[in-house]
C-alpha cells in the first residue's frame, strides 16, 4: 500500500514538472520580442571636402644668388621695407648662425644661474611647481605641433633646473661649462660672415614663405566667380612659381575658402559655420558668403569668409578639411519602433514579461532613427532599455502594466 502510494505520488510530481517546464518554454516562446537595446549615440553633421585658400596676395621677387634664411614665421605681421630674408652663400652658414644664437641664448641662462643674487633670491618649492607648468606647457605644444614654442619651453627647462641645482646643492658651479661654450661661440663665429644681402617686404601685410603660382590669378573678387572646372583644375594641378619668386605678402589677415560640396541646403549664404583643417585639427571661424547649387544631387560650390591667419592657413593652397556642424547626442531609437500612444510620442520596451509605453523627446532624426534626449526620467526611454521592434497588441500593455 504504501509503495503503490509512494510510486503513485512520484508519477504525479514528475507529471507535474514535465507539464511546468512543458508550459514555460511554451509561453517563453510564444511571449518571446524581437528588441534592441536602447544605446548613447552621436551624430556628427560634418562635411568633408577639398578648399581652395585665396587671399589677395603681391609676390615678392629677389634674382641674386645664395641661400635664404627666412626670418619671419607664416603669418608674420610685417611692415613695408621690413627684412623678411637674409642671404648667405651657403646652408652650412645659416646653420651655424643658428647654431651660435641658440647657444648664445643657453650661455645666457647658464650664466644667470651661476649668478650669486639668483641663489639668494629663488626658492626650490616655487621653482618645481614652474618646472611642471612649463613641463605641461611644452607637451601642450608638441601635441599641437608648435615646434616654436617647444624649444623656448625646453630652454626655460634647462634654465629653471639650472637654478634648481645651484640652490639646493652649494657645490654646484657652471664655471667650467660657461667657458666650454664661450669656447665653442667662438670658434662658430668663425663659420659665418654677415649676410650679403637681404629681401625687404614691398608692402605692409602678412609674410607668407611659399609661392604657387596662383598669386596672380587668384584673388578674394575672383573667389566668387570660380566656376566647378576652375576649380577642379587649381585642386589637381600644380603651377610653377616664377623662378625669382622668394615669398609673399598677404594684404589682410582675411581670406576666401573655396569648395565643392554635397549638401541638402543645410545651410544658406550669411551663416556663420565653422571648418577643421585636416593637417592640423584646428577649428576656424567662417561666415557663408555664397553657396551655388550644381545639380538636383545637391553639388554646389561654397564660398567661405575666414579673418584668420597662422601657420596652418597658409602653408599650402589646396587643403582637406571639414565643414564642422553641431553634434547631437542622445539614446538611439529605431524609426520603426516609434509609436503613437494617445497622441504622445513613445516606443515600447521590455523588462521581463512586462511591456511598457515609454516616451521620446527628439533631438535629431533620420529615415532610419532618431536620437531622443538623455535623461533620468523613467516616463522617457533610457540607456539599456529593450526597444520592442514589432507590433504590440494594446491588451497586452495593458495586462503587463496592471
Amino acid at each position: 500500500m504504501n509503495s503503490v502510494a509512494g510510486k503513485v505520488l512520484i508519477l504525479l510530481v514528475s507529471a507535474f514538472f514535465i507539464f511546468t517546464v512543458i508550459s514555460q518554454g511554451y509561453f517563453a516562446v510564444k511571449e518571446k520580442r524581437t528588441t534592441e537595446e536602447a544605446v548613447l549615440y552621436t551624430v556628427n553633421e560634418d562635411i568633408a571636402f577639398t578648399g581652395v585658400i585665396i587671399r589677395d596676395e603681391k609676390i615678392l621677387k629677389y634674382d641674386g644668388d645664395g641661400v635664404l634664411d627666412y626670418l619671419y614665421d607664416n603669418g608674420s605681421k610685417i611692415t613695408n621695407g621690413t627684412h623678411v630674408a637674409e642671404v648667405y652663400d651657403s646652408e652650412d652658414q645659416i646653420y651655424a648662425r643658428i647654431k651660435y644664437e641658440a647657444l648664445e641664448r643657453i650661455l645666457d641662462n647658464l650664466e644667470r644661474a651661476q649668478n650669486p643674487g639668483t641663489k639668494i633670491s629663488a626658492q626650490p618649492e616655487s621653482i618645481l611647481e614652474r618646472i611642471s607648468e612649463e613641463y605641461d606647457d611644452m607637451l601642450s605644444e608638441i601635441q599641437n605641433e608648435n615646434f616654436d614654442e617647444v624649444q623656448e619651453h625646453k630652454e626655460t627647462l634647462m634654465f629653471l633646473s639650472d637654478v634648481y641645482r645651484r640652490v639646493t646643492d652649494d657645490t654646484v658651479d657652471y664655471s667650467e661649462r660657461i667657458a666650454d661654450l664661450e669656447s665653442e661661440l667662438a670658434d662658430l663665429k668663425k663659420q659665418f660672415s654677415k649676410a650679403k644681402a637681404s629681401v625687404k617686404a614691398n608692402e605692409t601685410g602678412y609674410f607668407i614663405g611659399y609661392v604657387d603660382g596662383y598669386e596672380d590669378e587668384l584673388t578674394m573678387e575672383s573667389a566668387l566667380t570660380l566656376t566647378q572646372q576652375e576649380i577642379e583644375e587649381i585642386i589637381e594641378n600644380e603651377k610653377s612659381p616664377p623662378d625669382d619668386a622668394v615669398g609673399k605678402i598677404a594684404e589682410s589677415y582675411s581670406c576666401r575658402i573655396v569648395g565643392i560640396i554635397n549638401t541638402p541646403n543645410q545651410f544658406i549664404s550669411g551663416e556663420d559655420l565653422r571648418i577643421m583643417l585636416n593637417s592640423s585639427g584646428k577649428l576656424y571661424d567662417v561666415s557663408v558668403a555664397s553657396i551655388k547649387s550644381l545639380n538636383d544631387d545637391g553639388d554646389c560650390i561654397v564660398v567661405l569668409d575666414c579673418d584668420s591667419i597662422d601657420e596652418a592657413l597658409v602653408k599650402e593652397r589646396v587643403q582637406k578639411m571639414s565643414l564642422v556642424f553641431d553634434e547631437y547626442t542622445g539614446i538611439k531609437i529605431p524609426r520603426s519602433a516609434i509609436k503613437f500612444r494617445d497622441g504622445v510620442k513613445g516606443a515600447y520596451v521590455v523588462s521581463g514579461e512586462n511591456v511598457t509605453f515609454k516616451k521620446v523627446s527628439v533631438i535629431y532624426q533620420t529615415e532610419d532613427f532618431v536620437l531622443s534626449k538623455n535623461t533620468s526620467d523613467e516616463d522617457y526611454v533610457l540607456m539599456y532599455d529593450q526597444i520592442v521592434l514589432e507590433e504590440v497588441d494594446e491588451k497586452d500593455v495593458e495586462s503587463s502594466s496592471g
